[in-house]
């Protein structure tokens, strides 16, 4: 973007779909670019990704191999899950060997260079053959009257049916805390070994699954800036495991900034995993792109397993705004509160108008909330294509009209703009 923020494009949005959002989804394919899914996903969510035609891309998911047995196995049966087990055994005889019964170890593959080569090489030919080996299942025609509520352009293009290879391929990565780490070295040599296998014409990504304390040490962001910079590949996913970005402090959202601008510099796409309105934010300082789901969240953290049972998410909703998402119940008290927080896209208008009893009912309802996330969300991309310093004015205003108030989870908004403010101070 020049400096007077003015630019015409906006990040790429990957949706991260669930089963059961395929109905949603092939009535909303304009309102995302792409899609991510795992290399353990069911046929359905496979068959989805075919039929909607968008382009996507498969997290090859080798991290997992590195947790403990109950991360992999079933919350009911604790059985290892059939999925990651079949793709265990489809990376390398070790990961199959060993999966369900402990977590693999960075002598397992630092020691045995095979497992590593093995588990490279298999894990870009399972991401080219994921969706081209699959069948199509079910048609995309039957028309769901809920999403006729999706707002879309006048200029929209119907997509023709017919993804079958990823847009890129990942090499396998590992989680890792600080650089002196294996899991470290592991991930950056994956990216090494994976650039002797890529075919003509596709594109090489690595991924820096890291913790969140990494962002507090610029030394070692540094590090590997370098070290990413001299790989040969095209380009980068950045994965904060665990972090939000509306809880995270001011100080890591400022590194992570200068992280991404500073690969971007260095010729390397980034896109970040697990994004939210301010990943739309850092599409100006250098950030091509950001993965996200229907459930609203902009973290995820691989640890998870050790204290909670997988359940659905429940429905929030997304306050535009705020650009954060809510409980129903307290999305329709600061609604009421603040009328400039007030939705006025499709479905909210039919849903319930300015009755905000009744959108607590209604909006509950399975897809309303989800479709009026999709709404806003272009609308938010769409915005941005105004330029930087209208995005960092409508903060302000916002900052402005909340006024004293203290909304629950509302001061992200004003960490944003501190945020924001502190990196160019340093850019310049």
């Amino acid at each position: 973007m020049s400096d007077d923020g003015i630019d015409a494009a906006t990040p790429l949005m990957f949706l991260k779909p669930r089963r059961d959002d395929k109905k949603l989804i092939s009535k909303a394919p304009n309102h995302f670019d792409g899609l991510q899914i795992g290399a353990s996903d069911s046929s359905s969510v496979v068959e989805m990704v075919k039929n909607v035609g968008k382009p996507f891309f498969i997290d090859p998911m080798a991290y997992m191999f590195t947790l403990p047995p109950e991360a992999v196995t079933d919350f009911e049966t604790h059985k290892v899950r059939a999925s990651l087990s079949s793709l265990a055994h489809r990376y390398s005889s070790l990961l199959g060997q060993t999966i369900g019964k402990r977590a693999i170890s960075t002598d397992d593959i630092i020691n045995q260079v095979d497992v590593l080569d093995d588990t490279t090489r298999n894990a870009l030919e399972y991401q080219r053959s994921k969706i081209s080996g699959q069948l199509n299942l079910f048609p995309m025609t039957s028309y769901y009257d809920k999403y006729r509520l999706l707002d879309d352009s006048e200029d929209s293009k119907p997509v023709t049916p017919n993804a079958v290879l990823p847009c890129m391929v990942i090499a396998p990565y590992f989680h890792f805390k600080d650089t002196s780490s294996p899991w470290y070295t592991a991930t950056i040599r994956c990216a090494k070994l994976a650039s002797r296998y890529i075919q003509t014409g596709e594109r090489l990504y690595t991924t820096l699954l890291i913790d969140p304390h990494l962002l507090d040490f610029p030394d070692q962001i540094r590090s590997i800036i370098t070290e990413v910079a001299a790989l040969s590949i095209d380009g980068v996913f950045i994965w904060v495991n665990g972090m939000d970005e509306e809880s995270a402090p001011v100080s890591r959202l400022t590194n992570l900034l200068f992280l991404i601008s500073e690969l971007k510099a260095k010729g390397k796409s980034v896109i970040k995993m697990h994004g939210g309105y301010f990943s739309i934010l850092m599409n100006s300082y250098g950030l091509d792109g950001f993965s996200c789901n229907l459930s609203y969240r902009t973290s995820r953290n691989i640890m998870s397993y050790r204290w909670k049972a997988p359940k659905v998410p429940r429905s929030k909703f997304y306050v535009p705004q705020l650009h954060c998402a809510y409980d129903i119940e307290e999305a329709a008290h600061i609604l009421k509160m603040f009328p400039f927080t007030r939705c006025r896209c499709a479905v909210c208008r039919e849903a319930y108008g300015n009755d905000f009893d009744k959108m607590q009912q209604s909006m509950k309802e399975k897809g309303f909330c989800e479709s009026h996330f999709l709404n806003t969300r272009k609308q938010e991309l769409n915005f941005t294509r105004s330029g930087r310093k209208d995005a960092i004015a409508a903060l302000d205003t916002t900052i402005s009209l909340l006024g004293q108030h203290n909304i629950n989870g509302a001061r992200h908004i004003s960490k944003w703009r501190k945020t924001i403010a502190d990196f160019e101070a340093l850019a310049h």
